[in-house]
């Protein structure tokens, strides 16, 4: 029986560093252009400094100090699917990935949710990959190397790697990859991080456990574009998802036929719906209680289609 997993809940997110304060690095940073300001070390306490900070992460000041406040993750079963597309990332990355090369692997394929519970295609999805694990095995035994063998794996196969990526970078991947229409696994990767730096950095009640590090403020930023407040995706695969109204008429959608693909029949419709409130972002519980209530289209007519006030 081969090796596989349905959907991407087996995936997992460390936090391995992050800074205990990072509006510290913003206002030495931040100080550095105003000679009057050399010679004052950041202090919570007075709120000119907080605004500074502030207005660094909304690029009302000079962003860099965001690209000089770096994070370390560590991501395992992640998909090469998944990883191919992280991977993109190049200004303020840096990535080191577990090898298929010099030995055997540890077969594992994520099978999406859609495929997996699919009542034609979830077999046969099986039944290919147990035949692929054991053709690599058989490959291996032979004599074949690691390196020829992983030819004939599956995209779906897990790996692990590691990252270093900095604020502003991280911004621009909440922006992009937890937009709901745009991507499935690494959304999960975003909300998995966003919740690793709320229970390191944040009280139960939401503020910060350092008074002045800034972390309420900064990891509120990591949102996806438009939020629950406007849908700004115009990509035509899936268009607008049903978290928000569409900004135009620009915005695909599924109810005037201007998108590629149904949202409801992807992976991550599937999977979305079975996330626990804390990895959810604002507004999106009353969205998935719409998606089981009256259904995806039923979703979008709520929201009326396109907003072309």
């Amino acid at each position: 029986m081969g090796n596989y997993t349905n959907g991407f809940r087996h995936i997992n997110v460390e936090l391995l560093s992050s800074p205990d304060v990072p509006f510290k690095t913003f206002w030495n940073w931040f100080r550095q252009t105003w000679i009057s300001l050399h010679d004052e070390e950041y202090d919570y306490t007075n709120p000119e400094h907080i605004k500074a900070c502030q207005d660094v992460a909304n690029r009302r000041a000079l962003p860099t100090p965001m690209e000089a406040t770096t994070f370390q993750f560590k991501v395992t079963g992640l998909s090469r699917v998944a990883l191919a597309q992280i991977t993109r990332g190049r200004v303020g990355w840096a990535y080191n990935v577990e090898s298929q090369m010099p030995q055997h692997i540890r077969h594992a394929v994520t099978v999406p949710k859609n495929i997996y519970e699919h009542p034609a295609f979830g077999s046969r999805a099986r039944s290919l990959i147990t035949q692929l694990q054991e053709l690599y095995d058989d490959m291996y035994d032979s004599g074949v190397p690691p390196q020829d063998c992983r030819y004939l794996t599956m995209h779906g196969q897990h790996t692990s790697m590691v990252f270093n990526v900095n604020y502003a970078a991280l911004l621009g991947y909440f922006a992009r990859r937890c937009e709901n229409g745009l991507t499935d696994e690494l959304n999960l990767v975003g909300r998995l991080i966003r919740h690793e730096l709320i229970t390191s950095h944040l009280n139960d009640d939401g503020t910060d456990k350092i008074s002045g590090s800034g972390w309420s403020f900064l990891i509120g930023k990591l949102e996806a574009m438009g939020a629950n407040n406007v849908c700004l995706n115009n990509d035509k695969v899936f268009g607008n998802t049903g978290r928000a109204t569409s900004a135009g008429d620009w915005v695909p959608n599924l109810l005037d036929g201007t998108c590629d693909y149904d949202f409801s029949k992807s992976a991550w419709y599937y999977e979305l719906q079975d996330l626990p409130d804390h990895l959810l972002f604002p507004g999106e519980r009353e969205m998935i209680n719409d998606f089981k209530s009256v259904g995806f289209t039923g979703r979008l007519q709520k929201l009326g289609g396109n907003n072309n006030d």
